[in-house]
């Protein structure tokens, strides 16, 4: 599969950039741009490129061929490629009212029928919605726990209002979904944090959705505060400094991030299910050693890295924030493994299966997905 990125710091400069790319016949494009760009615009001049084009709104955008560097915010970035076009669908989705699970449910049964056995891009906006319960409901209509990799819309963290699109449409609260048949095309992906614990385990005894009330029977605004001497006017600023991990009953881990408070019920609200019973660290930003610990799994990651077509990385916005410009080095140790391109952007969520086969909804991880056509025997 041929690639094409492509960059633009206007909607015209994009579609200039769009019509000036290299390939033949380009059949698929992605693209991932800031608010700023005015993605209404964008999603209307798409409607004169002759191929499906999937997109959503970011908090700063990626693209390794960049000669200033990988890491740009204000723009727009993307890639073009050409897989046959019986290999892959798109479509966009509208949440119209639905809670996020069965919203989840009606993407799932789209994905269920495009292929025998799919793999999934899924780009999600809307401040309101619960990533998870999306996951959840699109892997209730499979069988098996479908493969899913993608990240939810950024808006340059003024955190009002965030899009997905294609050519001619697109939500504030709703979906975009690649599915691509995985007879023909390999993905693959993999997950990366770098955040280590401090102190000890805690149990979530009351929580609902992605509000935890109480850890260890105390109140979880509570307990947050004093262990990490916060205020709460620090909350959310400086949340993105001192996640939680949260470790499952099947030890697979994710992280959790407080997005906001509820002051009268002294609760954290995350982005992310916390259940109720679950365990819980608190844990704590060191710059240099989350870089260092996602640069050694992503090279212990260089053969399946190397042999791809396309690399997409999906980046959390608070790792970003948390790290400042050393994000730039793990994003590099991925680029330079290859001659793929590797485009992303900074999201407000992360989705991606964990090693145990099962797909979650991340906070502040580094998520990079392999895309490979597979060649005729």
């Amino acid at each position: 599969m041929q690639t094409a990125p492509i960059h633009g710091e206007s909607p015209d400069e994009l579609i200039i950039a769009l019509r000036a790319v290299s390939l033949d016949s380009p059949t698929l494009g992605i693209i991932f741009s800031s608010v700023f760009m005015d993605i209404p615009a964008i999603s209307r001049m798409l409607e004169t490129v002759p191929y499906p084009v999937a997109g959503c709104s970011s908090s700063g955008e990626i693209l390794s061929t960049r000669s200033s560097g990988p890491v740009s915010e204000l723009s727009a970035t993307g890639c073009l490629m050409d897989p046959g076009t019986d290999s892959f669908r798109v479509s966009l989705f509208d949440r119209n009212g639905k809670d996020s699970y069965r919203f989840g449910e009606e993407i799932g049964a789209w994905g269920r029928e495009q292929f025998p056995d799919p793999a999934f891009i899924l780009l999600l906006s809307g401040l309101s919605t619960d990533g998870e319960a999306v996951i959840g409901g699109i892997a209730s209509v499979f069988t098996v726990h479908p493969l899913i990799y993608g990240g939810m819309a950024g808006d340059d963290t003024s955190f009002e209002q965030t899009y997905v699109f294609t050519n001619g449409r697109y939500s504030t609260d709703g979906a975009v979904m690649i599915a691509f048949d995985r007879r023909t095309m390999n993905v693959e992906g993999m997950i990366t944090s770098g955040w280590r614990g401090i102190g000890g385990e805690w149990r979530v005894t009351r929580a609902e959705g992605n509000t935890v009330y109480t850890l260890n029977d105390q109140p979880a605004l509570d307990v947050y505060k004093r262990y990490l001497n916060l205020r709460d006017e620090d909350i959310p600023r400086l949340s993105i400094d001192f996640p939680l991990i949260l470790r499952r009953a099947d030890h697979s881990v994710v992280i959790r991030v407080p997005t906001r408070i509820d002051p009268v019920e002294h609760a954290l609200v995350f982005n992310g299910s916390v259940p109720e019973g679950s365990v819980v660290t608190f844990s704590s930003s060191a710059g240099e050693e989350i870089i260092t610990t996602s640069v050694g799994e992503i090279t212990s990651h260089a053969d399946r890295i190397r042999s791809a077509d396309l690399k997409l990385l999906f980046s959390c916005a608070a790792r970003y924030q948390a790290v400042g410009r050393r994000i730039g080095k793990e994003i590099m140790a991925a680029a330079d493994i290859g001659d793929a391109p590797l485009v992303g952007f900074f999201s407000y969520g992360e989705i991606g299966n964990t090693e145990t086969g099962r797909c979650e909804f991340h906070n502040e991880t580094f998520t990079l997905v392999m895309l490979t056509q597979r060649r005729e025997p």
